[in-house]
């Protein structure tokens, strides 16, 4: 019987093909060869995962420099080395003035509003009716209860009179935030629920929306110096009719009714404000007035040249301040007709 035959072909001439056309199988494998430092410490150590930080070729670029956790920190521990200064462009002299008489100046809200309480019959604190301002309303929610010392026993907010009979019969017990679904006047809400947990006597001075009209032609009420004149009669009405001699009311309005002299003129005649009326029916030192006023804005030119930030004015800041409208920031013609300004962010 005859030997099988063997198989001739031989495998070594394709093994060293695989090992590549100028290297051979017994020579040193490719991965053998030392790797090179890695400084960047968000790619990988070893192009296999491998190695540790004592020793290890991949990682000696890290002997000196810990691993920071994570990216943002490494940029962190590295960005003073790029770190460009701010140009600022210094105050004038007039705004040097007024930076130093707010410092020496402003109040707090509580603060100030205990003064103002104290030497006033009615104290008319004008905002604007935007959700940035929930803050604010906040501080002033929070002073109604100890302004109950300084003799305040009402609370007029710019609400429809209309709407007395629902909100009084609330239950202002209920947590905050159901509370004010049903006020439905957010603006308004922390105010009215303050005064009612302080016991004080909530008066809804705005005069009711015409029946029928809709928001876009009410809007253009804003513009009638009869309508507006009228508004402002019912709120003076509203209020004064619900006190007696020696009560006292804080009043919570917009900012345009607060003026305290008839200034406001849409082009057919001056409007009169609820703030006009009290101080022509009780004098003008038994009405104390506060608009609000950013210290942002440009005060029509007046205030500041320019649109300072807000370490520009009030380093020390915190919250808002009540500043009296005095000195080098009387004048302008948004804020003199009231006694005060509060301003702040």
């Amino acid at each position: 019987m005859s030997e099988p035959v063997k198989d001739s072909f031989d495998l070594s001439f394709w093994q060293d093909r695989a090992a590549g056309p100028s290297r051979k199988r017994d020579e040193e494998p490719i991965d053998s060869k030392p790797e090179k430092s890695i400084n960047n410490p968000f790619k990988r150590r070893s192009l296999f995962g491998g190695g540790s930080n004592k020793g290890d070729s991949a990682t000696s670029g890290f002997k000196d420099k810990p691993e920071p956790d994570s990216q943002m920190a490494w940029q962190a521990q590295n960005a003073t080395k790029n770190k460009v200064k701010e140009v600022t462009t210094p105050l004038s002299p007039k705004e040097l003035e007024i930076k130093e008489f707010i410092e020496d100046n402003q109040m707090t809200v509580a603060a100030g509003l205990k003064k103002i309480v104290g030497e006033s019959k009615f104290t008319l604190v004008g905002e604007r009716h935007t959700p940035k301002l929930d803050p604010m309303r906040k501080e002033i929610a929070s002073s109604l209860e100890n302004l109950k010392h300084q003799g305040l026993t009402h609370v007029g907010i710019e609400i429809p009179s209309s709407e007395k009979a629902r909100l009084d019969g609330l239950d202002y017990s209920k947590p905050i935030a159901e509370l004010k679904k049903e006020i439905r006047h957010p603006e308004m809400a922390d105010v009215l629920i303050a005064a009612k947990r302080a016991g004080l006597e909530a008066v809804y001075i705005d005069k009711p929306k015409p029946d029928g009209i809709s928001s876009k032609d009410y809007s253009k009420l804003t513009f009638d110096r009869q309508y507006q004149n009228s508004r402002d009669l019912h709120m003076f009405d509203t209020l004064t009719s619900s006190m007696g001699r020696d009560d006292k009311a804080l009043v919570y309005i917009g900012n345009r009714h607060v003026h305290e002299n008839s200034t406001e003129n849409n082009g057919d005649g001056p409007i009169d404000r609820i703030g006009t009326l009290l101080s022509r029916k009780f004098g003008n030192n038994q009405v104390g007035s506060i608009r609000l006023v950013m210290p942002a804005e440009s005060f029509d030119g007046l205030f500041f040249s320019k649109k300072p930030t807000q370490d520009d004015v009030m380093p020390d800041h915190q919250g808002f301040k009540i500043l009296p409208n005095a000195g080098p920031i009387k004048g302008d013609s948004r804020v003199t007709a009231s006694d005060y300004i509060i301003t702040g962010k």
